[in-house]
């Protein structure tokens, strides 16, 4: 089942989460990106490719230091908050 990770919210926290993830994904042809504006499409073939992307971003944003507000907020298999981007996991 095709899902999508939708990065919304203001232009450099929306970059930094599409580019941790885009960071996160193993084989550049397990999705494909739709540009919005500012905002970012990330349509995988499954829900666990999704998923995992997402987990390894979280990883990266605390190994750089960068998860360390209080609006920064992490769900596993639903949405990630970075600063003033969000990225949420649905399906398409």
């Amino acid at each position: 089942m095709k899902t999508q990770i939708y990065i919304s919210g203001q232009v450099g926290s929306a970059f930094t989460l599409y580019s941790k993830i885009n960071s996160s994904v193993k084989f550049a042809d397990d999705f494909e990106v739709r540009k919005d504006f500012f905002n970012y499409r990330l349509i995988f073939k499954t829900k666990k490719l999704a998923v995992d992307a997402m987990a390894g971003a979280y990883q990266r944003l605390k190994r750089d230091e960068m998860f360390s507000n209080e609006h920064d907020s992490y769900r596993r298999g639903e949405y990630l908050s970075y600063d003033a981007g969000k990225a949420e996991i649905s399906r398409y």
